[in-house]
């Protein structure tokens, strides 16, 4: 029998339903009412409580844990909430109100406000009552020995950050917090049990503004063997995150061991990505995420110029990571997707019946999972290799994994490859049964190298086992916010090369909110919160044109076929090149059995377009598919 407490509590969901979610939602949802309409002198903290009916506002301010959560996203009203707030753990949260840092100038818009000494005061003296803490280096400095000496019996996230300018690394002790399981430091050093943690971020990062081109840049970098140390004690970890340029030259040959891994984000100067990997023991079910970034990032001190050798240990370094999903053990992989340029980018999917990836469009969106997400830039500089870099890195995957099932080949942004270098490619790819392309008609190089060419395989031709092939078109972005910034597609989060300075958002590495742990598909999907830390572009869909027709102006359509367009259409179409292949391999006996036509691409186009299109598809007896304009994918 329910007793009256669990009765009213009940009543109050059926009711309220905003009292469902977790008090850090509820804690957004009245923060977005006190910025549409802000509170007066007399009204408590930011809640007006003029939104909410007396009933519900009533709840709200018995509710301990949303003031425990809200105490201190506010200056005024601090005593107040502390006081509602009760015993309840509290989530100190002082990012939004830090002093500049990170050389940031004081008209940045990245100024902070300032804090009283009173605010500070109260800070300092409810730490040890944290749940969660997230301090910028101006408070962190004045925390140092509350951290050290206290008991933190509720602590179970931190998020600590550092100037990059400092020397030594600071220095951060938490002897005595018996539940921390997600750690975050910036720029320093934490002293814990790393035994216990289940998730933890490193970056070491120094930005252009904080560095004095005169000193020594060995004085700069952080000793990488604290790191390792750091890490190979951690051996419950789930979730481990390594970013940024400030590292020394790995020289320990010790194994370490993290055999409970889930997720593994690396951010990070090539050399230190490959030897961390050289001595890292995963399971073949940890996901992986690797950045590699470039020349252009004025943020990176230490980038390098990529020339052919550089070039080729990429390569090499892709194959490596590519094999640690080679079966026995690793689980199935049946998707591959590759982009070209401006950025190499290689992903490998798994079935995962009832999973989404929202930033994915085409075949894989759905009951699909990502294993491997390896990111390089400036790959696609040099074209004299006798092996496009790309398509390399592609030979490689096929060369190191064995794929005895059907697979889905994804083929993004595909560059100005020669047909010669398709071939070397795709030679190892004889299980592929889906090619999705996000151009139509396909490059001449492509589709040549696909149905018209002889090839190396033993069976005599590329893709011999090709039965279906997949037309999805990328679409523009809205501006995400940065500066009038665009990104060239949705489909999957964009790292853009852009400068780093001052004034940029980058410059500054994000502390993630109280609200949950990171998980890759967050990393993936281009979650604001990791997009500051990786530099990634955030990639989020455009949108909707009204009626679902969709703007494709430079993204992938002929201009001869577009709706709305001025051109006839010639005699012959300008895909006759893409129907003269599905006839060639129907002849050869290794024909595409479907053509699958995404909204994104047919609704785009002319009516003419499709009829002809049809017609012409038909002739050479490939069924045609077109899918409802209502498609998720």
């Amino acid at each position: 029998m329910m007793d009256p407490a669990q009765h009213n509590q009940r009543g109050h969901l059926l009711a309220f339903p905003l009292l469902s979610l977790p008090v850090e939602i509820i804690c957004k949802v009245l923060a977005a009412c006190a910025v549409s309409e802000p509170p007066d002198a007399g009204y408590l903290g930011w809640i007006r409580l003029g939104h909410v009916g007396s009933t519900l506002r009533q709840i709200l301010l018995t509710m301990t844990a949303l003031w425990a959560t809200a105490a201190f996203q506010l200056l005024k009203g601090v005593n107040e909430r502390l006081e509602r707030a009760q015993a309840s753990p509290l989530a100190i949260d002082l990012h939004n109100w830090s002093l500049p840092y990170y050389g940031i100038s004081s008209n940045s818009m990245h100024e902070r406000h300032r804090l009283s000494a009173s605010f500070l005061q109260t800070v300092i003296e409810n730490l040890h009552r944290a749940h969660a803490i997230t301090l910028p280096p101006d408070i962190l400095e004045k925390s140092l020995p509350i951290l050290e000496s206290n008991d933190f019996v509720c602590l179970r996230n931190a998020k600590l950050v550092s100037t990059s300018d400092r020397k030594p690394t600071l220095q951060v002790s938490l002897p005595r917090a018996p539940v921390l399981r997600n750690l975050t430091m910036h720029n320093c050093v934490v002293s814990c049990d790393y035994t216990i943690l289940e998730s933890l971020n490193m970056r070491f990062q120094l930005y252009a503004d904080s560095s004095d081109e005169e000193e020594d840049e060995t004085d700069e970098r952080f000793d990488t063997g604290i790191l390792l140390k750091a890490v190979g004690l951690a051996a419950n970890l789930r979730r481990l995150t390594i970013s940024g340029s400030l590292f020394t030259e790995v020289t320990t040959t010790a194994r370490l061991i993290l055999p409970r891994l889930e997720d593994l984000h690396l951010d990070a100067i090539f050399d230190f990505c490959v030897d961390f990997w050289s001595v890292l023991i995963i399971s073949k079910h940890t996901r992986v995420a690797v950045y590699i970034p470039g020349m252009d990032y004025d943020g990176w001190v230490y980038a390098v110029n990529i020339d052919e050798t550089v070039m080729r240990r990429r390569i090499g370094f892709a194959g490596a990571i590519a094999h640690h999903f080679d079966p026995p053990g690793a689980p199935r992989i049946n998707g591959i997707h590759l982009e070209c340029s401006p950025t190499l980018r290689i992903l490998l999917f798994s079935p995962e019946t009832g999973a989404v990836l929202r930033k994915v469009k085409g075949p894989m969106h759905r009951d699909h999972v990502v294993l491997l997400d390896i990111r390089m830039d400036d790959m696609d500089g040099l074209l004299n290799l006798a092996s496009a870099a790309p398509l390399a890195c592609l030979n490689q995957i096929g060369e190191q994994i064995t794929f005895s099932q059907p697979i889905t080949l994804e083929l993004f942004k595909s560059g100005r490859y020669s047909t010669a270098h398709w071939h070397e490619g795709l030679r190892h790819l004889d299980t592929v049964h889906t090619l999705v392309l996000d151009e139509f008609p396909p490059s001449k190089a492509l589709w040549d190298a696909i149905c018209l060419g002889d090839s190396p395989t033993s069976e005599g031709h590329l893709l011999p086992r090709l039965h279906v092939v997949y037309i999805t078109l990328r679409r523009k972005s809205l501006p995400n916010g940065r500066d009038g910034e665009f990104s060239a597609s949705d489909d999957l989060a964009e790292p853009v090369p852009r400068r780093r300075d001052s004034s940029d958002s980058d410059s500054v590495p994000v502390m993630e909110s109280d609200s949950g742990s990171e998980d890759l598909e967050q990393f993936l999907q281009g979650d604001e919160r990791l997009y500051e830390r990786f530099g990634y572009q955030r990639g989020e869909p455009g949108e909707e044109q009204e009626p679902r027709v969709y703007k494709t102006t430079g993204f992938g359509v002929d201009p001869n076929i577009r709706t709305g367009g001025d051109h006839l259409l010639p005699p012959e179409g300008p895909w006759q090149n893409f129907v003269d292949g599905l006839e060639c391999r129907t002849m050869r006996n290794v024909g595409i059995r479907q053509v699958v036509f995404h909204p994104s691409f047919w609704m785009s186009i002319s009516k003419e377009a499709r009829l002809r299109l049809k017609e012409d598809i038909s002739a050479v007896a490939a069924e045609i598919v077109w899918l409802p304009p209502d498609t998720e994918t």
